[in-house]
């Protein structure tokens, strides 16, 4: 309903929850919550089913994870609850226009380079395709690429559809090493200073075993 009537200056590009909340309810917001986000939110239910923590740090944790959720919940309520308060579809178009006629407005910037996309997409294939049992979880996996769940998946039903591109690549290249990984990440990162890309509050280094 959001993504195909209403457009706000704050959204800044995206469309996840955690944008348009605060933009169209600014009294709600995750800022100071134990889990603030999905990608954290996972790793914290993850660990709870390994139940490789005390109980008092079990009770914490859930206690974290149900709070993100009644937010999230509410969040809901609040954006519908307050649907008779938003712009009209007509509105929210004269305001896209507004911003993108604005000097200060520019095209969304990608998250990272192109060539820290293709390695990121070439371990998860290569995490898709492990035999290996005791291979990483998904979220783990993505955790340690540094990237969200989400992608993780999205690549993996590509992968299902259509692995031909995947494989001629791993033919074409061999497999991915960490050292390429991590230089692609450092030239994101020289992007990101120039301006290039989208500003991230908080990177993650890669550490996995050779």
């Amino acid at each position: 309903m959001i993504r195909d009537h209403v457009y706000h200056p704050a959204f800044g590009g995206s469309y996840s929850l955690k944008s348009v909340l605060p933009a169209l309810v600014p009294e709600m917001t995750y800022a100071g919550m134990d889990v603030a986000d999905g990608k954290v939110a996972g790793l914290v239910w993850e660990s709870l089913i390994r139940g490789v923590d005390s109980e008092a740090e079990r009770q914490r944790k859930r206690r974290s994870l149900l709070d993100y959720c009644g937010q999230d919940t509410l969040g809901l309520v609040a954006i519908l609850w307050e649907g008779g308060q938003m712009p009209s579809h007509e509105s929210s178009i004269r305001n896209l226009v507004k911003a993108v006629n604005s000097p200060n407005w520019h095209r969304p910037r990608p998250w990272r380079s192109k060539e820290e996309a293709k390695l990121v997409k070439r371990f998860v294939f290569q995490w898709f395709t492990c035999r290996d049992r005791n291979k990483p979880s998904g979220r783990d996996w993505a955790c340690q690429l540094g990237i969200s769940h989400t992608w993780l998946q999205k690549l993996v039903r590509q992968f299902e559809t259509d692995p031909d591109e995947m494989w001629q690549l791993q033919v074409d290249s061999g497999d991915p090493t960490l050292a390429q990984l991590n230089e692609a990440k450092e030239y994101t990162d020289q992007l990101r200073k120039q301006g290039g890309l989208h500003p991230r509050r908080r990177r993650k280094r890669v550490d996995l075993d050779e």
